[in-house]
């Protein structure tokens, strides 16, 4: 009795050990990086971005095509007024700066380092729903297109998610969420930090060694205005940049701002808490069973038989039959 009340001490312990990793199996706080990451209005679109420096929020070129007024909502309720300082619509990488902003930027992460099939995490505003949290994996690290280098994943992301951040399970940031297969699912496509942060420094800004901008940013570097011509992807089939032309546009249902609310999907700790302990009582049931069985065949009073068992088969006695098939 002692040896299986260790046992199933033992069980118990592991169970509530598993639970604790299933609920805490995101290496950063979630709540914390939300305050880098901003939802940005323009009068045609919507898209996402996040801090890059003191005063500066990276997002996507195609958010703020075309923009004559651009606004940066943070996720305490907040709403500034912000302008293009650098912008190249052949990478599709903007760089907005807000006046007076105190933003805490996001590390840069190394995607050498980064391996296949490890797990990310995208933060955007898909179809409006600000603050959502979606996960997944990588599925390639330098997927070529049209002479341009991406991150391929598997996260779920949609109109909204442009210009948000790839973080790996540190929190750092490994790119930009761009584009996606319109057709497809899972097949989504981010621009390496890298590249931004080497345009960006072309543009004569200075990072520090976390891949921060070091100081205020008071003036462009870059004039704003769109280059004669938009980026082309018409040569890949079905793939498009996240929304259209000018940005993410709004879906039908979409509400105005105030009334949104901060939600995150697919990263629940609450159900993944209840979900691992369902999964615990369901092994210690099963322990007990399967210990409860084998103790009651240790002290049965009819040991089982190793005699063998004639059976007789009469060939007249068929349980097959015929199936009639309709056609």
């Amino acid at each position: 009795m002692k040896k299986f009340t260790t046992i199933i001490l033992t069980v118990l312990l592991l169970c509530l050990f598993a639970s604790s990793f299933f609920v805490y199996a995101i290496g950063f706080d979630a709540e914390k990086v939300y305050e880098s990451v901003f939802v940005i209005y323009t009068d045609e679109a919507i898209g996402s971005g996040f801090a890059a420096g003191p005063n500066t929020v990276i997002t996507n070129a195609h958010v703020i095509e075309g923009a004559r007024t651009i606004t940066v909502d943070t996720y305490d309720g907040n709403s500034y007024p912000a302008y293009i300082c650098a912008a190249d619509y052949d990478l599709d990488i903007a760089l907005l700066v807000v006046d007076g902003a105190e933003f805490t930027p996001l590390p840069k992460g190394d995607i050498d380092s980064a391996k296949i099939g490890e797990d990310i995490y995208t933060i955007g505003a898909p179809r409006g729903l600000s603050y959502t949290l979606t996960t997944g994996a990588i599925s390639a690290k330098n997927r070529e297109m049209d002479g341009y280098y991406y991150i391929q994943i598997d996260a779920p992301i949609n109109s909204g998610n442009s210009g948000g951040p790839l973080l790996n399970d540190n929190g750092e940031v490994l790119g930009i969420n761009t584009l996606k297969y319109t057709n497809s699912e899972g097949i989504g496509f981010a621009i390496p930090i890298d590249t931004a942060i080497d345009f960006l420094i072309s543009c004569g800004l200075e990072f520090n060694d976390k891949g921060n901008i070091e100081s205020t940013v008071t003036a462009p570097a870059v004039p704003s205005e769109p280059e004669d011509e938009a980026p082309d992807f018409s040569d890949f089939d079905n793939l498009t940049p996240d929304g259209s032309a000018g940005g993410d546009t709004p879906s039908e249902g979409y509400t105005p701002p105030e009334a949104q609310p901060n939600v995150i999907i697919e990263n629940n700790r609450t159900e993944v808490a209840i979900l691992a302990i369902l999964f615990g009582v369901s092994f210690l049931a099963n322990i007990g069973l399967i210990t409860y069985i084998t103790v009651k065949r240790r002290h049965s009073p009819e040991p089982f038989t190793e005699e063998p068992i004639e059976i007789t088969v009469d060939p007249t006695e068929r349980t097959d039959f015929e199936i009639e098939f309709m056609e």
